[in-house]
């Protein structure tokens, strides 16, 4: 029968017939059902969405336009919920943030609010450095706008502060020393010295000759005349030594008279040994003239070791009584009522029992100075003064008289003395450090300007990176966003051939990007703060999405209005069917950022929450306003080019897509094994890879902040930690004891009860060396508590940068497995309900994933080899919420056509290649569009943006090119059936009669395939619940991997590269063979039925218009 010019719907009905006869023997009436035309109803809901926008299109417009002027006040406000640390979204329950906790609030140590000023100079000891550092103290602690600033803290406010309770304490000691220095020396020589000017005044009352019995009474009456004074001036416990020490002086004196009378002028003239303060000193002190002293003189050391007085009252008696003397003229002697002899030696004293330096002992003598009513006020000054005086350096070479010690010094100056530290600290309660940053390099200028010196000066820390990883971020925002949005007028420009096409996207997204970003206000006001990352990622994710949308739809309606449509019919039409695809693309994307959202680390949840919002917000608007545009502007949009109402369609030659499609469906298997095989190195590189969690790595080097952390790592020393003597504290001076004490306040809580260890990495905090360090400190904790009883009790935490960094590390790693799990879990099951398939979302995850791990070798062999960086830690799961996002647009844009032109009857191949040609210049365009928009973040200076727009524009461009083009439909074609099988009312592709003629699988072979599958999955959780226990499991199998992964490298991929083309090869070199041998007739000695060209006029619902769809059926009775 010859079908050729034939009713096709009849020789439809006729050969189907013909073949269930053939196979099974059904009668004609049972195989009636088979031949009811196949097709797929729209989705109801949008139906009525393109019928209502179309109805109220100037209300759809009002609509969002109030949405936005609403937005406008949260807008200008968004860069208050920003956060510029990622350590800052760490679980309030994680170690680092409790020990943070207990710091902050015992210690008033707030992490991440100082900022570093590092100063870097040839010497920073000299005085010119000096004298810039302590003109900028002054300056930014009396800057009025830093009034956040609570601190300021350089090596020069350390021995500031050193100097300061120097000159407290030793001027404390000199006047106590003085005091007991007055009493002593009033006992051992004003007594006598009362007495002979008491005896003096007797005698000069008296004869001018006298007798020894005279001068024995006047010796009596003097003696009794200074009882009176001495008991006055002598306080209450040493009365008696004073008393006895008289007596003893008064029976001295009397033995001095051995000669029976004495003139009036030999006992008073002066000078004279006679005379009463040269025989009081003899009896005190002796005479220096005499080799032998009588028993009468030199009384008072004897006296004075004789007493049971305590050591230290023995030794200032003692000390006094060999340093002062009684002559009344000597200018040299040390002379008892002499000012400058008290100053010489209490000075000497205190510096002798302070142990202290020749410049020490000149700044006792200053202080000493400063007299017994010296304040706190006067303390300050002297101190200030001192400071400026002298410089910092080694003791040795007398520099600043006081030093702090070795760990100290070693915080604030390099060990070359070419780099020193100014420490800025904010008050935890004010506005945040990050905006006086500014203000801060501002005083810097002015201070350069006002000592005419330029040292380079670097403003760091926490803060300063905030603030320029923010100045960066909205530079980034300015430098990319206008790109991003000229790329997309420029592709979709032409694409459309338009110039106000464009314009639909560009104006409609960047509408739903204002409205997001009121949004993220909300939700960084009201939940959570927002990453920086935020700023540009969300805009560039809006509009690369956003422009799919509005491209698919855009096109939609002009191949509508083409194919003869109405304006509204067109726009109906368009939403109806284009809008399922671009919400099942929506959808998808949402719920891959959805699933940031319950993540547990903070930054990978606000990133998700707010990039989730956005393309919700996009695929609101591409399904409403941009209808309602193409309904009020209709064909006014394509202008000048118009839609090509009246353009005839090219047949003169196939187009790429075309050809692209057949050369697929022809060498489907060995695409196949090509992208396998090009799969295994990117997969080998990537699985011997490592990411990096050194954020500072990311930053810059050119920023200020940069500079300063790397001249503050690579010139300061870190302190090796000094013992404190607590054992030996009582053996040192009072002003050690207080520079001790001091020492020490800082670890010690204001409660009493905690202290504070300082551990200081040898290595940069951020590094993965760091991190593992502070594994083993833990590690050492915990072994420790347990092993010490009165620890046990304690709760001991390890806190600080880089523990942030750790618990980072380990929160982060957590949600990796569990997000990466939740996202495909997720996108598999909308697709399942969307596409009403099993195996298409499975494929369409596989070839995501293939493209992930391309673009992520990419990105790292080009990190490594010219940006001289590793991956960044969040590169890989950023990377795959994204594009199983982004990526899944374009196939199911094209898996959507197919599966259009396979319920309207179309043979699989032939859906395929007309998919690919009717969809690929959309897909092209729009993954150039994407790609470009994601590509621009190339632009910005930090390498975290960088990477991530490189991976981003790698995966995208591979997808919408090959990918789309070959690889998915060279799987499609293998599959067939299998694309479009799911269980019961899931499945959207009808049973086609030729699928019917296809055997079932048995029962029993399902069955055995359930048990297998259920036996292997109990295998491996009874595996993975052994490995999770058991610890020799866990190291052996630690170590195969490792080993496995060792062995695994570029080299090793090179020659698997090799071998899997050659074995693609040697395997498909028949079917190459074949396809070049032209068709040989089908023969067969068994009975065969041939529809020699059997075509038949299938209705498309894409053009609305009958088309012609050539099928050829071979059917054997053996078969």
């Amino acid at each position: 029968m010859d079908f050729e010019n034939g009713d096709a719907v009849v020789g439809r009905v006729i050969t189907r017939l013909l073949v269930l006869w053939l196979q099974h023997g059904f009668p004609a009436s049972s195989a009636l059902d088979l031949v009811k035309p196949l097709e797929e109803r729209p989705t109801l809901v949008f139906v009525r969405l393109a019928r209502t926008i179309t109805r109220h299109n100037r209300a759809v417009f009002v609509l969002w336009l109030l949405s936005l002027v609403v937005s406008v006040p949260a807008i200008l406000q968004v860069q208050s919920v920003i956060v510029y640390s990622e350590t800052a979204f760490n679980s309030k329950g994680s170690e680092s943030s409790l020990a943070q906790d207990i710091v902050g609030r015992q210690f008033s140590i707030n992490q991440g609010s100082s900022v570093v000023i590092v100063i870097s100079s040839g010497d920073v000891r000299g005085n010119g450095i000096r004298y810039f550092t302590l003109t900028l103290n002054k300056t930014l602690q009396q800057d009025s706008t830093l009034s956040n600033l609570s601190n300021v803290t350089s090596i020069f406010d350390i021995y500031y502060r050193l100097l300061l309770g120097y000159t407290s304490v030793i001027h404390s000691q000199l006047y106590q020393l003085k005091n007991a220095t007055s009493l002593a020396v009033f006992i051992e020589f004003g007594i006598p010295s009362i007495y002979a000017t008491t005896w003096a005044s007797i005698v000069n009352t008296g004869p001018d000759n006298v007798s020894r019995a005279q001068v024995s009474m006047f010796n009596s009456q003097a003696n009794a005349s200074i009882g009176a004074v001495v008991a006055g001036q002598v306080p209450l416990p040493f009365q008696p030594i004073a008393l006895a020490y008289q007596n003893m002086f008064y029976r001295s004196w009397n033995m001095t008279f051995p000669a029976s009378f004495y003139s009036k002028g030999q006992l008073l003239s002066q000078p004279n040994p006679d005379s009463p303060h040269f025989r009081a000193q003899n009896v005190t002190k002796g005479h220096p003239g005499l080799p032998s002293q009588p028993p009468f003189y030199n009384i008072t050391l004897p006296f004075i070791a004789s007493l049971p007085l305590d050591n230290q009252t023995r030794s200032l008696f003692l000390g006094t009584a060999r340093f002062f003397n009684l002559y009344p003229i000597c200018a040299i002697c040390n002379n008892w009522n002499s000012l400058s002899a008290f100053r010489t030696y209490i000075v000497s004293t205190t510096a002798q029992l302070a142990k202290a330096t020749s410049a020490q002992t000149a700044l006792i003598g200053q202080i000493y100075d400063l007299g017994s009513g010296a304040s706190l006020t006067d303390f300050r000054g002297f101190a200030a003064r001192a400071l400026a005086a002298y410089n910092i350096g080694d003791p040795s070479t007398d520099a600043y008289p006081v030093q702090p010690s070795r760990s100290v010094y070693s915080q604030f100056v390099s060990s070359d003395n070419n780099t020193m530290l100014v420490i800025l600290d904010f008050k935890s309660s004010g506005t945040d450090p990050r905006n006086s940053i500014q203000q801060v390099r501002g005083d810097i200028g002015a201070t350069k300007q006002s000592t005419g010196l330029s040292p380079g000066v670097y403003v760091t820390g926490a803060p300063a990176f905030n603030y320029d990883i923010e100045s960066e971020t909205v530079a980034d925002v300015e430098r990319i966003d206008p790109i991003t949005i000229l790329l997309i007028i420029i592709i979709i420009g032409l694409f459309f051939s338009s110039l106000t096409a464009p314009l639909v996207p560009v104006s409609a997204i960047g509408l739903s990007v204002g409205i997001s970003f009121g949004l993220v206000y909300l939700i960084g006001s009201l939940f959570t703060g927002i990453h920086f990352l935020v700023l540009t990622l969300l805009p560039v994710a809006m509009f690369g999405a956003g422009s799919d949308y509005c491209i698919f739809l855009v096109s939609r309606y002009a191949e509508e209005r083409r194919n003869g449509r109405e304006k509204e019919e067109a726009v109906e039409h368009a939403v109806t069917w284009a809008g399922e695809s671009i919400a099942t693309s929506g959808a998808t994307v949402v719920i891959a950022f959805g699933s940031l959202a319950i993540a547990s680390f903070g930054m990978l949840r606000s990133i998700g929450i707010a990039v989730m919002l956005g393309i919700s917000i996009a695929l609101l608007v591409s399904l409403t306003l941009v209808p309602a545009a193409l309904s009020l502007f209709g064909d006014r949009l394509f202008w000048p080019r118009g839609v090509g109402l009246n353009r005839r369609k090219r047949t003169v030659s196939e187009s790429y897509y075309q050809r692209a499609a057949k050369f697929t469906i022809r060498h489907s298997k060995l695409i196949i094994l090509v992208a396998l095989a090009i799969s295994l190195p990117a997969t080998s590189t990537i699985l011997t890879s490592h990411t990096s969690h050194d954020f500072i790595s990311q930053i810059p080097s050119q920023l200020d902040s940069k500079a300063g952390y790397d001249v503050k790592i690579y010139g300061i020393t870190h302190p090796a930690g000094e013992a404190i003597p607590y054992s030996s504290f009582d053996q040192l001076s009072r002003a050690e004891q207080q520079a001790m004490i001091q020492t020490m306040k800082p670890f010690v809580g204001a409660d009493g009860k905690s202290g504070m260890v300082w551990a200081v990495l040898a290595t940069e905090p951020y590094s993965d060396v760091a991190i593992q360090t502070l594994g083993r400190i833990r590690e050492n904790v915990r072994s420790m508590q347990a092993q010490n009883s009165l620890l046990r009790s304690s709760t001991m935490m390890v806190g600080g940068a880089t523990a942030s960094v750790a618990d980072l590390v380990s929160a982060s790693g957590q949600d990796y497995v569990n997000l990466t799990s939740l996202v495909l879990m997720g996108v598999f099951i909308a697709l399942l309900l969307a596409l009403g398939s099993v195996f298409t979302p499975l494929r369409l995850i596989f070839t995501i994933l293939l493209s992930v791990s391309w673009a992520m070798a990419g990105v790292l062999i080009f990190s490594e080899t010219f940006m001289g960086s590793e991956l960044i830690w969040i590169l890989p799961i950023m990377l795959l919420v994204i594009m199983v996002g982004l990526g899944l647009d374009y196939d199911i844009f094209l898996v959507t056509r197919i599966r259009e032109y396979v319920v309207s009857g179309a043979r699989e191949e032939d859906a395929i290649e007309r998919a690919v040609e009717h969809t690929g210049g959309i897909i092209t365009a729009s993954g150039l569009v994407t790609a470009g928009a994601f590509g621009t973040m190339t632009l910005s200076r930090i390498p975290m943006l960088q990477q991530l727009g490189l991976g981003i524009f790698i995966v995208v461009l591979l997808d919408a090119s090959l990918i789309r083009i070959y690889l998915v439909p060279a799987i499609m074609t293998q599959m067939k059936r299998l694309n479009w099988w799911a269980p019961g009312r899931l499945r959207r592709v009808p049973v086609r009669p030729e699928d019917r003629l296809i055997p079932g699988i048995p029962l029993k072979t399902k069955l055995a395939i359930s048990l297998e599958t259920l036996v292997l999955l109990a295998l491996v959780g009874a595996g993975y619940l052994d490995y999770t226990t058991n610890l020799w499991v866990q190291s052996h199998l630690n170590q195969l991997t490792q080993t496995a992964l060792e062995t695994i490298n570029a080299f090793g991929a090179l020659i698997l590269l090799s071998v899997s083309f050659l074995a693609a090869f040697f395997l498909l070199l028949d079917e190459l063979v074949a396809s070049n041998t032209p068709a040989r007739p089908v023969s067969s000695p068994s009975t065969t039925v041939e529809g020699p060209s059997s075509k038949a006029q299938v209705s498309n619902p894409t053009t609305g218009q009958n088309e012609s769809h050539t099928s050829r059926y071979v059917i054997t009775k053996d078969s």
